[in-house]
C-alpha cells in the first residue's frame, strides 16, 4: 500500500482516514485481513500508530478483531444485519417522504440539486465520488424530516454499508441508479406520494437483495 501524505492531523487520524478511504473505495473490501506489521511497513509508521488507528476504526464498526485478538479484518456484515439496516432505512425514508408530503414549502429543491450532482459525478466515472454523491442524495432526503438525530442515525447506517457498497456497485449500475433517483424525485414533485414510496421501497429492496447475494456467494 502506498504511503499516506502527512498533514497537521495526528498520525493516528491520518492512518485511520487513509484506511477508511480504502475501505470506502473498494481497495480493502469486507473480509480483508489487516496485519499491523504489514500496514506499519507499507505506511511507514509505527506499529502502535497502526494499532491505535485500527481501534478508531473498530469504534466505527468498520473493522473487527480476528484470530483470538492477534489480527484484524475489515468487517463483513451478516445477511441478517443487512436486512436490519435496510429495514431501518425504509422506515427513515418513509418518514422523509411523509415530511415532504406534509410540507407547506418546497423541500425538494436540495434533493434535486443532489441528484444533479450525482449526474455530474457519474460523468467523471470516479467510483468513490459517485458513491459519495449517491449517498448524499439519500442523506438530503432524510434532512427533509427536519431532524438532525434522524440524519445522524441514517449516516451511521450508510457508514456500515459503505465498504460493501463499494464492492457491489458497478459502473453498469450507474445509469439505472440515476434514472431511479430522477424518477423518485419526479414522483414527489408531482405529488404522487404513494408511487414515490413504492419507488423508494423497490430501489432499497433491490440493493438489499444484491448485497445479501454478494455475501452469500462470497461465503459459500
Amino acid at each position: 500500500m502506498e504511503s499516506l501524505r502527512l498533514d497537521r492531523r495526528s498520525a493516528v487520524e491520518q492512518v485511520a482516514d487513509g484506511l477508511r478511504d480504502r475501505m470506502f473505495d473498494g481497495t480493502l473490501p469486507p473480509g480483508t485481513r489487516l496485519r499491523e506489521l504489514d500496514l506499519a511497513d507499507s505506511l511507514q509508521v509505527a506499529r502502535s500508530t497502526v494499532r491505535e488507528a485500527l481501534l478508531v476504526l473498530r469504534k466505527d464498526r468498520l473493522v473487527v478483531r480476528r484470530d483470538n485478538g492477534r489480527g484484524w479484518e475489515v468487517r463483513r456484515l451478516r445477511p441478517d444485519e443487512i436486512t436490519d439496516i435496510f429495514r431501518a432505512r425504509r422506515w427513515i425514508e418513509f418518514a422523509a417522504v411523509s415530511a415532504a408530503e406534509e410540507s407547506t414549502g418546497d423541500p425538494l429543491g436540495p434533493v434535486e440539486k443532489r441528484v444533479a450532482a450525482l449526474a455530474d459525478a457519474m460523468r467523471t466515472e470516479d467510483k468513490p465520488s459517485i458513491l459519495a454523491a449517491d449517498l448524499q442524495c439519500h442523506l438530503e432526503l432524510v434532512r427533509m424530516t427536519g431532524s438532525e438525530r434522524l440524519v445522524g442515525m441514517y449516516a451511521e447506517l450508510l457508514r456500515d454499508l459503505r465498504p460493501l457498497l463499494a464492492v457491489v456497485e458497478q459502473p453498469s449500475d450507474w445509469p439505472r441508479e440515476l434514472k431511479n433517483h430522477r424518477k423518485f424525485v419526479r414522483l414527489m414533485r408531482r405529488g404522487e406520494w404513494d408511487a414515490a414510496r413504492a419507488s423508494m421501497v423497490e430501489r432499497l429492496t433491490y440493493v438489499e437483495e444484491t448485497m445479501i447475494a454478494n455475501i452469500e456467494s462470497s461465503t459459500a
